[in-house]
C-alpha cells in the first residue's frame, strides 16, 4: 500500500505542479475576492449552519490546503492559529505570499510541504480539522481521513469536502469515456474533453471561477479521483466518536419525525445509512438549479400548497364558540384536493422517471463506446446524462466531536 500511495502522489503532484487547480488571483482582483468571500460565507454560515463566531480565536489545521484562498477566509473570520499541509511546495509558497499580502501572516502558525501520510503533528489537537476536496486524489481517502480526525479537539468541528461517489458519478463516466478513447495521451484527453464536454467545462468556469485548463486538468487529466460515498465518511465519523452536524447538499431525512424528547437519530450509525438513498439518487442525476426544480418539476405542489394552507386554517384556533362541524366540513373540502391529486407524483417523476432515463442514456453510451468512435459519441443525445450541473461534483459534511 505504501508503494501505491507514493506512486499516486507523484503522479498527482506532476499534474498539479504544471496546472494548479486551486489558485485564483484574489489579491489582484477585488471583485473576484468579494465573490469568493460571499460564496464561502453563504456556504458555511447558511448552508452548513456553522456561525462565524465559532471561528473566533480557534485553532485550525487544513490538510490539502492548496494555494490558501479558503484558509485566508478562516483567518479573516478570526482563527488564531492556522496550520496548513500540502504536498505541492509551489502551493505552499503561494499560500504564504497570500497571507502576507493580506497582512494575515500572524495567523499562519506553520506550513508543511508534505504528503498527508508523511506529516507528523504529534499529539497536537485542533478546534477545526479541515480536508477540503483533496482526499479523493490519494490512494486511500478513508485512511487519510482516519489519520486527520485523530487531531480533532474535544468539542471541535471537522469540515470535509469531497466528491461523493453518487454525485461525482457522471464525471467519473466522463473520465471513463476519455480514457477509453485516449488512454494516457494527455493531448488527446484535453482535445476530446473540449469536444465532448464543452458545455460542462464552460459552466464550471462560470461558477467555479477557474480557468478551462484548471477544470480540465483537475477533472480529467488528474490521474486519481477515488471518490468515497457519504456512508464511508459517516462510518469514519463513528469510529472517532464524531457526530454528524450538517452537510450540503443536505442528507436530512424528511420522514423522521420522532419527538424532540427522543435522542436524535445518528446518521453516522449504519442502521440509518440506507435512508440517504433518495438523496444520493438526486445527486447522481442532478441537472437543474434549485429554482428550476421548484418552479418546474414540483409545480404541482405550488397548486396544492394553498389548499393545504386553507385546510390547516380551518382547524386553527378552535374554541367553544365555533361552529365546529362547519369548520370541519370546510377543511375536508380542501384536503380532498390533495388526496385526489396524488401529491407524491412529482417525487415519483423526480426519482423513477429520471432513473429510467438515466439507465437508457447509459445503455446508449455503452453501445457507442464499444465502437470507440468519437464522431458517434458526439452525435449522442441524452435525456439526463451530462446536462446542466452534471450531478453534484462536490459536497461538504461537518462533524462535531462531543457528547451532544
Amino acid at each position: 500500500m505504501a508503494k501505491d500511495l507514493k506512486k499516486t502522489e507523484q503522479k498527482v503532484l506532476d499534474v498539479y505542479t504544471r496546472v494548479n487547480p486551486s489558485e485564483r488571483p484574489i489579491e489582484h482582483d477585488q471583485e473576484l475576492f468579494q465573490d469568493m468571500r460571499r460564496m464561502r460565507e453563504d456556504l458555511f454560515f447558511y448552508k452548513l449552519h456553522l456561525p462565524k463566531k465559532v471561528f473566533q480565536d480557534a485553532t485550525l489545521v487544513s490538510f490539502g490546503c492548496g494555494t490558501g484562498e479558503y484558509e485566508l477566509f478562516y483567518a479573516l473570520w478570526g482563527c488564531r492559529e492556522i496550520t496548513t499541509i500540502d504536498m505541492n511546495p509551489i502551493s505552499i509558497k503561494r499560500l504564504e505570499g497570500l497571507f502576507r499580502n493580506f497582512e494575515m501572516d500572524h495567523a499562519l502558525k506553520k506550513t508543511y510541504a508534505q504528503s498527508y501520510f508523511d506529516v507528523d503533528l504529534g499529539e497536537e489537537k485542533f478546534d477545526f480539522v479541515v480536508a477540503d476536496g483533496t482526499v479523493v486524489h490519494t490512494e486511500d481517502p478513508i485512511g487519510a481521513l482516519d489519520k486527520f480526525l485523530g487531531h480533532l479537539e474535544e468539542d471541535g468541528f471537522t469540515v470535509i469536502s469531497f466528491a461523493e461517489l453518487s454525485g461525482m458519478l457522471q464525471r467519473n463516466i466522463q473520465r471513463l469515456i476519455l480514457y477509453h478513447l485516449a488512454g494516457e495521451n494527455e493531448e488527446l484527453l484535453v482535445d476530446y474533453s473540449e469536444q465532448l464536454f464543452e458545455e460542462h467545462i464552460t459552466r464550471s468556469v462560470k461558477f467555479g471561477k477557474r480557468t478551462r485548463a484548471q477544470i480540465i486538468y483537475d477533472t480529467y487529466i488528474n490521474p486519481k479521483i477515488k471518490t468515497p460515498t457519504i456512508q464511508d465518511v459517516l462510518g469514519i465519523f463513528k469510529k472517532h466518536s464524531i457526530s454528524f452536524y450538517s452537510s450540503y447538499p443536505s442528507i436530512a431525512v424528511p420522514f423522521f419525525t420522532s419527538s424532540f424528547r427522543v435522542e436524535r437519530s445518528r446518521l453516522e450509525d449504519p442502521s440509518f445509512h440506507h435512508m440517504i438513498l433518495l438523496n444520493q439518487l438526486a445527486w447522481m442525476m442532478a441537472a437543474e438549479e434549485d429554482i428550476e426544480v421548484s418552479q418546474d418539476i414540483f409545480s404541482q405542489w405550488r397548486i396544492g400548497f394553498p389548499h393545504f394552507s386553507r385546510f390547516l386554517g380551518h382547524l386553527y384556533d378552535i374554541s367553544s364558540n365555533d361552529d365546529h362541524i362547519e369548520r370541519f366540513e370546510a377543511a375536508l373540502v380542501e384536503l380532498a384536493y390533495l388526496a385526489e391529486e396524488d401529491m407524491s407524483l412529482p417525487v415519483q417523476f423526480f426519482v423513477n422517471t429520471r432513473c429510467k432515463e438515466f439507465y437508457q442514456d447509459l445503455e446508449s453510451l455503452m453501445t457507442a463506446l464499444k465502437n470507440k468512435d468519437l464522431a458517434e459519441l458526439k452525435k449522442l443525445t441524452f435525456h439526463r446524462l451530462f446536462k446542466g450541473t452534471c450531478g453534484v461534483g462536490n459536497m461538504y459534511i461537518i462533524g462535531h466531536k462531543g457528547q451532544s
